[in-house]
């Protein structure tokens, strides 16, 4: 949306204000009645300051705003993301090739710069690659099997600071689930992984209900 030329963005205004559109070739308007869905990955209100996006269009579109966090915000959402690229990959005639616990790992670590797009070329590109029937981190692209920086380093405080407690929550939660798959749901070494006693770990896993959901 905020990549529109200003022209085209005109025209588009005066289409909401008076629901018409005079067909190419034609000599008489006509009447629509339409939905308008607008998406952009661009700051819009540094697109207005820069007179690049008009600020009378911006609040005929937004109506119901909806703000759609990028994957390396909800990274719990990439186990299930993979299980769809998967499939929707799948060799023709046969069965989806599954993923083994290191690679999806490392899918989790990458902070994905080009979002969903960027993981769904990333599998169809390691499903191509990959012979035999286990996606292995060998398959993925070096960037993304490299090692990155756990989602807790560099933080930089915020002005108006943070929620310590829910922030500490949050890693402790991601490492549970990264210790579960290395061991293959093996509770028992998940907590060896974590160099944790397996009462403490089993506190810790019904603490956050991951004893259900995994």
């Amino acid at each position: 949306m905020s990549e529109l030329p200003l022209h085209l963005q005109v025209k588009l205004l005066r289409v909401l204000e008076d629901p018409e559109i005079r067909p190419v070739g034609g000599v008489k308007p006509v009447r629509v009645d339409v939905r308008i869905v607008a998406a952009t990955n661009r700051d819009v209100s540094q697109a207005i300051a820069a007179k690049t996006f008009r600020e009378d269009l911006f609040y005929r579109l937004n109506v119901i705003s909806l703000h759609i966090p990028s994957l390396r915000e909800r990274r719990d959402d990439i186990p299930l993301l993979v299980s769809h690229f998967l499939q929707k990959f799948a060799p023709a005639g046969g069965p989806p090739t599954l993923i083994s616990p290191e690679a999806l790992t490392a899918l989790e670590r990458y902070p994905w710069p080009g979002n969903v797009r960027e993981l769904e070329h990333v599998i169809e590109r390691a499903v191509t690659l990959e012979p035999g029937p286990v996606l292995r981190v060998e398959s993925l692209p070096e960037s993304v099997r490299g090692p990155h920086a756990p989602d807790f380093a560099g933080i930089d405080l915020p002005d108006e600071g943070l929620d310590l407690d829910a922030l500490m929550e949050r890693i402790e939660r991601d490492l549970l689930r990264q210790a579960l798959r290395h061991a293959e749901g093996i509770q028992s070494r998940a907590a060896q992984l974590l160099r944790t006693s397996f009462r403490s770990f089993r506190y810790r896993l019904q603490k956050y209900g991951l004893d259900r959901a995994d």
